[in-house]
């Protein structure tokens, strides 16, 4: 399980920089979708990055646990 944690938390690392950038752009060039209806991307982006952020967050707290519980002294 650690192993994994580690993998997907440096994966998430990785979707969080690029959400991040990718967020930064859509705001400072107020960026549309190609379509007809041309909605602004940058509210469906931040949604996007704060999910990733959250994923994150949780990888790291399923981390810890495993580390604790590897320790002999598992947190409930």
């Amino acid at each position: 399980d650690i192993v994994t944690s580690i993998a997907l938390i440096v994966f998430l690392g990785f979707m969080l920089y690029g959400g991040i950038s990718s967020t930064t752009y859509a705001i400072q060039f107020r960026e549309k979708s190609f379509t007809a209806w041309a909605p602004y991307m940058a509210p469906i982006k931040i949604v996007m990055t704060f999910g990733v952020f959250m994923m994150l967050a949780q990888s790291l707290s399923s981390l810890f646990k495993d580390i604790a519980e590897l320790r002999g002294r598992p947190i409930a």
